[in-house]
């Protein structure tokens, strides 16, 4: 029938026009528009300014210790996540994504995060080892790899009956 995203994304739309109507009704239509764009250059000037520095210092730590903090990525897509959050007009989505700005708020969420992506990226990530060895990783896939009967690339493999 339809999909739960476009539900979601329905009910959204429905919240928020709702909630605008009644900020409407109570401050007035020009200062509900102008908390609305002023909402949405916050999030815009967040995502301008710390993305790019959030990323490059993922991947410095990545390449200096060889190994991805899940804790830290949970944490980096959440600010992000809080970001376009409020890039979305709305006083929800903003509300949720001021939220998001908050540590205590990211340290509650984190977990759920974690446990539903972890499948997503064939991780194995428990709460008490936030760190995932590459070079662990790298060897297990290269036992599996190598126990597999997959030909190399570029090969000729013929079947003979």
């Amino acid at each position: 029938m339809f999909s739960p995203v476009a539900v979601s994304l329905f009910v959204t739309f429905v919240v928020e026009l709702v909630v605008l109507v009644q900020v409407a009704a109570l401050i007035g239509a020009l200062p509900t528009a102008l908390l609305i764009v002023l909402l949405s250059v916050v999030g815009v000037s967040f995502l301008r300014s710390r993305t790019g520095s959030l990323v490059r210092s993922s991947v410095l730590r990545f390449r200096d210790e060889g190994r991805v903090d899940a804790d830290d990525i949970a944490d980096r897509t959440l600010l992000i996540a809080a970001g376009v959050l409020l890039v979305i007009p709305g006083f929800v989505t903003a509300a949720i994504g001021l939220l998001l700005f908050l540590r205590p708020v990211r340290t509650l969420v984190r977990p759920l995060l974690l446990t539903r992506f972890a499948g997503l990226a064939n991780l194995n990530l428990r709460f008490g080892r936030s760190f995932l060895d590459v070079d662990e990783v790298n060897r297990e896939r290269t036992s599996t790899d190598s126990s597999s009967a997959r030909p190399e690339l570029g090969s000729s493999r013929r079947d003979t009956k």
